[in-house]
C-alpha cells in the first residue's frame, strides 16, 4: 500500500494538471491525498475521472481561493 499526501496549492492550471497526472503515473498510490486544491470538489472529481480510472474521491470544497481537500 503506497499513501501520498501532497499540497498542490492548487488544480486548476494546465501545468498542475500535467504534474498531478505525471505524479499518479509514476507513484502508482494506492491512497492520493491532496491539499489546497482550490477548487470545487465535483470539478476535481471530472478531472481525476479522465486521469484516474476507477478512482473514487472524497472532497472538501475550497472556500473562495483558499482550502479545499480530496482523499481519493
Amino acid at each position: 500500500m503506497k499513501i501520498v499526501s501532497w499540497n498542490i496549492r492548487g488544480t486548476n492550471g494546465l501545468q498542475k494538471k500535467r504534474l498531478l497526472r505525471k505524479r499518479i503515473k509514476e507513484d502508482q498510490p494506492t491512497i492520493l491525498m491532496l491539499q489546497e486544491t482550490k477548487c470545487e470538489g465535483n470539478t476535481l472529481k471530472d478531472r481525476l475521472s479522465k486521469i484516474w480510472a476507477r478512482s473514487e474521491a472524497v472532497t472538501v470544497d475550497a472556500k473562495g481561493a483558499s482550502g479545499g481537500l480530496a482523499i481519493i
